[in-house]
């Protein structure tokens, strides 16, 4: 089973003039692969296979193409020459699962090169780049072990190809995305939330559209959003606290409201200019001094129509 690599990082540095070895370069090397394998693996959640490595099970054998995938490590399992690996013995008259594994090969399985092997062609180097492919019961397969890539069922000497097998595909990782803002502070643009009624206009305080374009949001995130006052401290407006709720969001912007009943009422008469209220003039002089603060978290997810009945990804 293959352990989790050793926190050994360290950073090279060489002088002028100093000689090297052939170890130093190696150390740089391994150093270098194995903080692209961190990142591989914390960034991008990269597991299974990215592309290509289809296997084609023929009478006597099975038949990997070329192709990418990435181990539980975060490792890159490169395939450039077209593979053929022999179906697993077993003597047991039962129906046995079996997955075929690609895993990492280190540097040292690599056979040591001669001047005879300077000329040898592409397609019979052993000197390639490739992962090292093995059959493993269903039953004992572990994701450490590496990636399956196909899967067999042995029954009496049989072989077959396993329909029910989905292999891993390799996929970014999806993270929430989060962001912030807030509107102009002393600059935003206040509008009065009113409710139109039979003989009345009922004002139940004032609201702002908030632009959230810049965000990169694909679909409405889940918004949180709070009033703020940019005045100065000595000169505190006598305002009630309102209560403020979101509305009308939409992944490129929301309407934040904050209630502050004000009623505005036609005279006796049915003429003239509408008459005011119950107005919090504190508010409405000041409101300007007001802004909104917000964030946003964007959750992503798979809708179900994307998922087979098993729950992998098509």
């Amino acid at each position: 089973m293959s352990k989790p690599d050793p926190v050994e990082l360290q950073r090279l540095t060489y002088q002028a003039g100093q000689g090297l070895r052939s170890a130093d370069r190696r150390d740089q090397v391994a150093i270098e692969a194995q903080l692209r394998a961190w990142h591989n693996r914390a960034k991008h959640n990269a597991y299974g296979v990215s592309e290509g490595m289809t296997v084609e099970v023929k009478a006597t054998e099975a038949v990997i193409a070329p192709g990418l995938a990435y181990d539980v490590r975060g490792r890159e399992l490169i395939l450039q020459k077209p593979r053929r690996i022999g179906f697993p013995k077993t003597d047991s008259v039962t129906a046995t699962t079996w997955f075929l594994i690609a895993r990492y090969k280190q540097t040292s399985e690599y056979p040591k090169r001669t001047e005879e092997d300077c000329n040898c062609s592409g397609a019979a180097s052993p000197f390639l780049e490739t992962p090292e492919f093995l059959w493993k019961l269903k039953s004992e397969w572990h994701p450490q072990d590496g990636v399956p890539i196909a899967s067999v069922i042995v029954e009496d000497g049989d072989v077959e190809n396993n329909p029910a097998f989905v292999r891993p595909r390799e996929h970014g990782l999806n993270r929430r995305r989060i962001a912030t803002g807030a509107t102009l502070a002393g600059s935003t643009e206040w509008q009065a939330w009113d409710l139109p009624l039979v003989v009345a206009r009922l004002s139940l305080g004032v609201q702002v559209k908030v632009d959230t374009s810049q965000s990169g949001f694909t679909r409405p995130p889940c918004y949180f959003a709070w009033l703020e006052r940019a005045a100065d401290p000595l000169t505190v407006p006598r305002v009630l606290a309102p209560f403020c709720h979101i509305s009308e969001e939409s992944f490129d912007s929301f309407m934040f409201r904050a209630w502050l009943p004000l009623i505005r009422t036609l005279p006796p008469t049915g003429q003239g200019t509408f008459r005011k209220v119950n107005t919090n003039f504190a508010f409405l002089q000041a409101r300007r001094q007001f802004y909104v603060s917000w964030i946003a978290i964007e959750d992503y997810f798979l809708p179900l129509s994307t998922l087979d009945v098993k729950g992998v990804s098509k």
